[in-house]
């Protein structure tokens, strides 16, 4: 039997969806130890957990086992803006552009720790690189803190819509 109230807390249902991908990436790891993608979700899932440290960790070791694993030094350049390392999270977006040049996806974080190295207008030129690809995230940057020194611009404002500058 179901516990009726799961549902009605978004924690644990984060919590029990992650154990399920931890479970699912352990399992595929046991038949392939180079299994990349599921060396990926194995270190979101301790993300997911709430600690930082370890996944930066991991990912660096996954890093030096798959090098050119573009997704993953995207992901590496989220964890350290996570953990307020900006210029870490500089060169890990821009590692992962290097591999994968089309993904401007990937500007958006680039975007992030710009902005937090007070780099505004190379934080604005990636913000609407990323969003040209994903206008979704026009969404995210009107209340991701990592881009709050961009709100009074002009710029941002153009590109994220309805976004008004703090007072």
């Amino acid at each position: 039997m179901t516990d009726p109230d799961l549902h009605d807390d978004p924690a644990e249902e984060a919590r029990t969806f992650w154990r399920a991908q931890l479970a699912a990436a352990e399992a595929r790891l046991s038949e392939d130890p180079n299994d990349r993608d599921a060396h990926r979700v194995r270190i979101q899932a301790g993300v997911a957990s709430g600690s930082i440290a370890g996944p930066i960790a991991a990912m660096t070791h996954h890093l030096d086992t798959f090098p050119e694993d573009a997704e993953a030094w995207n992901l590496l350049s989220a964890y350290f803006l996570m953990s307020n390392q900006p210029e870490a999270a500089l060169a890990a977006s821009d590692r992962a552009l290097s591999l994968s040049p089309e993904q401007q996806i990937y500007r958006y974080n680039r975007a992030c720790a710009a902005a937090l190295l007070g780099k505004s207008d190379d934080a604005l030129r990636d913000l609407a690189r990323a969003i040209d690809c994903d206008i979704d995230l026009r969404e995210f940057a009107r209340d991701d803190e990592s881009l709050v020194v961009l709100r009074s611009r002009s710029e941002f404002q153009k590109l994220v819509g309805d976004a008004e500058p703090p007072r």
